[in-house]
C-alpha cells in the first residue's frame, strides 16, 4: 500500500496519525483518524487556527470543562464505543483528577 502524499501524515496500525511543527513545537491531535485525508484536514485546520490567532488559552478552563473537551475529542472518531464505556472512562477521569488536584 503506497503511503499518502500528505505531509505529516502516517499510518500506525489501522489508524492514520498526523503532526506538524510550528515555532519549534510539535503539534499532534492525540488520537488517530480513520483515513489519511481526515488526518490531513486536521493538520490544515489546526495550522489555519494557529495562524489566524483562534487558539484560546486553556488556563481559564475548569477541570470539568477540560475533561468534557478531552472526552469529546478522543471519542468523536470512534464509532464503536458504547455509552457505558464512555461513562466509565469519564468517571475514572473525574475521580482520578479530583483526587489528585482537588476542585481547582
Amino acid at each position: 500500500m503506497p503511503m499518502p502524499k500528505y505531509r505529516g501524515v502516517f499510518k500506525r496500525g489501522k489508524y492514520w496519525y498526523a503532526y506538524f511543527y510550528y515555532k519549534g513545537e510539535r503539534h499532534t491531535p492525540g488520537h488517530g483518524f480513520e483515513t489519511a485525508y481526515q488526518a490531513h484536514l486536521w493538520v490544515v485546520t489546526e495550522k489555519e487556527c494557529i495562524r489566524s490567532g483562534l487558539i484560546l488559552e486553556k488556563g481559564n478552563m475548569s477541570i470539568s470543562q477540560l475533561i468534557d473537551e478531552w472526552l469529546t475529542d478522543y471519542y468523536s472518531h470512534k464509532s464503536n464505543v458504547s455509552a457505558d464505556t464512555y461513562k466509565n472512562v469519564e468517571g475514572y477521569l473525574r475521580n482520578g483528577i479530583k483526587s489528585q488536584f482537588g476542585d481547582i
